[in-house]
């Protein structure tokens, strides 16, 4: 058995209970945060960096150790991310925190950062903040459902919802949800985002 098959076979045998204290990690973290001299303050939110760390610590972890697509489904993380791995895993997938249309809510970006036809510019899935400053997805790419950014906070979504049936719009992210603006984006005028990639995110 290789180091690497070692380390998965350890990891499915963690998930579960890493999904189980995730939770309560999060909300310890809350109320540690939120304690103050006199008391807790309930109504102190977390920052942004704060909020998306689990997330993007988990695509870190998930990345390194290679898990494929079946392993990232199970983790809650986007299956599609697998597929971008190729001789750098860690330098071909990247991160974003950035407000995307300009409402003072930062939204967390996880894509691509490889270059070619089916996988340029794509974003993997979006995030953004509830009114509690907790996180929640607003979208993720799959084969048949995959986004692509288009600039100004606008996505290109296309892919196909049966046998010779497909669709291609693209929807606008606007009050934290997507709208639909019932035009097309030619891929030439889609637009690659600044990802930080993962092999610089800071534990």
């Amino acid at each position: 058995m290789t180091r690497k098959q070692i380390v998965r076979k350890e990891c499915r045998g963690r998930r579960s209970l890493r999904k189980k204290l995730a939770g309560a990690v999060a909300a310890a973290a809350l109320v540690l945060l939120s304690a103050g001299c006199g008391g807790p303050d309930v109504t102190k939110t977390p920052t942004v960096e704060e909020a998306y760390a689990v997330v993007i610590g988990e695509y870190y972890a998930a990345i390194e150790q290679e898990w494929d697509s079946a392993e990232l489904m199970e983790g809650g993380l986007n299956y599609l991310v697998a597929q971008c791995y190729g001789d750098a895993p860690l330098e071909n997938t990247g991160y974003a925190i950035t407000d995307l249309n300009g409402d003072g809510t930062e939204e967390l970006l996880i894509g691509s950062r490889v270059e070619d036809d089916f996988f340029g510019c794509m974003i993997f899935a979006l995030y953004t903040l509830d009114e509690k400053g907790v996180h929640r997805l607003v979208f993720d790419s799959g084969e048949r459902n995959r986004y692509y950014y288009a600039g100004e906070n606008r996505f290109a979504n296309l892919g196909s919802c049966g046998f010779n049936e497909s669709f291609e719009t693209t929807l606008k992210f606007e009050d934290g949800e997507m709208i639909d603006m019932a035009y097309t984006t030619p891929p030439a005028e889609y637009v690659q985002p600044k990802l930080t990639p993962f092999c610089e995110w800071v534990k």
